[in-house]
Parts: C-alpha cells; sequence; structure tokens
C-alpha cells in the first residue's frame, strides 16, 4: 500500500485543502481534506505520506534573490546596463518556469513578482520545518515532497486546464471520494495520475496531484 497527497496551498488554512490517495492492490481510494489546515495539520498529514504534491512554487528566482541581496547591501543592481525586458524576465521567472513554458506553453505564476509569493513564504516555512525533524526537502523533485502545477500537467494530460478550480472535469459525490484508477500494474502506483475532482470546496488539490518523480 502506498499513500500518496497532493496539497493546494494557500496563504492562510481557510483556503487550503488537500486530497490523498490509497493506492491498493486493486485500486485507489481517495480523501479529501477541506477543514481548516493550519501546518501543523499539513505537517502532520506530509508525516503519513509516502509522497507529496504541493501547488506551490518552492523557492524564487536565484536572479531575483542575488538582486534583492545586493540591494539591501548597497551593492550595484545585478541588471545595471541591460535595459529591457530580459534581464527582469529573468528577475520574475525560474528556470523551472521558462522549462514549463516551453514543454507546455504557458507560463506559472511569477513567485517574485504574483501575489503567490505570500502562498511561497508558508510552503518555505513548511519545507524548513520537515528540515527540522530530519526531512529535509530535494527541491529538484528527488524526495517525499515535491512542487506541482496543476495547469500545466492538466494541459500536457489533454484535460481541460482553464477554470478547472470551480468546474470538476468528472462528477462524484463527496459521500464517495473515491478514484477508479487501477493501474495497469495492480501492486504499484503509475507515475502520472489522470486525476478527477471532486464537487465541492475543493480548489485543486483534488484534481490535479500527480507523483512528479
Amino acid at each position: 500500500m502506498m499513500r500518496s497527497l497532493g496539497i493546494d496551498l494557500a496563504a492562510e488554512p481557510p483556503d487550503t485543502a488537500a486530497c490523498e490517495i490509497i493506492w491498493l492492490a486493486d485500486g485507489a481510494r481517495g480523501r479529501l481534506y477541506t477543514d481548516r489546515l493550519d501546518d501543523d495539520r499539513l505537517l502532520a498529514l506530509i508525516g503519513s505520506a509516502d509522497k507529496v504534491g504541493i501547488d506551490c512554487p518552492f523557492g524564487w528566482p536565484q536572479p531575483f534573490v542575488n538582486a534583492v541581496v545586493a540591494h539591501a547591501h548597497g551593492q550595484a543592481w545585478p541588471g545595471r546596463g541591460q535595459p529591457g525586458p530580459g534581464h527582469r524576465r529573468s528577475l520574475r521567472y525560474r528556470l523551472t518556469d521558462e522549462i514549463v513554458h516551453q514543454q507546455v506553453g504557458i507560463w506559472p505564476l511569477s513567485v517574485s513578482t504574483d501575489r503567490i509569493g505570500v502562498t511561497a513564504m508558508r510552503c518555505a516555512a513548511l519545507l524548513d520545518a520537515l528540515a527540522a525533524v530530519g526531512q529535509p526537502v530535494d527541491r529538484t523533485s528527488d524526495g517525499r515532497a515535491v512542487e506541482v502545477y496543476p495547469a500545466a500537467a492538466l494541459k500536457y494530460w489533454g484535460l481541460p486546464h482553464q477554470g478547472y478550480a470551480c468546474t470538476a472535469i468528472m462528477p462524484l459525490t463527496p459521500s464517495s471520494a473515491l478514484w477508479s484508477l487501477a493501474p495497469s500494474q495492480p501492486t504499484s502506483p503509475p507515475r502520472r495520475v489522470r486525476a478527477i475532482r471532486l464537487n465541492g470546496p475543493m480548489s485543486k488539490a483534488g484534481s490535479t496531484y500527480r507523483a512528479a518523480t
């Protein structure tokens, strides 16, 4: 049995949700968590999972970090003598974001210039809390927790990726919380999951979890 967890992280607990998938020999079953998911609750859920996908950037663009550090120390702005949008784009988007755009054709939200940066601060605190108890996170996706991008995953799989947070891809009743996702090898969960979402207050986790290994 393998336990997977997808977290639709938000800056505050009331807007955060999670989806758990338990892989069994004959298929899988899922459970939604839409109650108040504070940091302690999230850390407990993460601790019980074998693989965790978090819908939030795990870091900031390195050129942005360097620029802020230089500015704070009164040093020359790294973009000095580089007019135009090219340098500014390097401050807005990570290499990860650039590759996603190349592969899928859509831009992730900019963690350095968009409101998602507030959520990323909470994510950084969660990752630090994991490291503090001996569970450091490898931000290259080689560990238990990985960064996921729901819209890009859905588009890559050929599923509707616009407005998915409001419209269910496949209707299910909340009481079932059940996925018919039996993999071709019943005892081995697939690397990617064509997922579905329950109607209700759930935002993303139910429709977008993927094991990005």
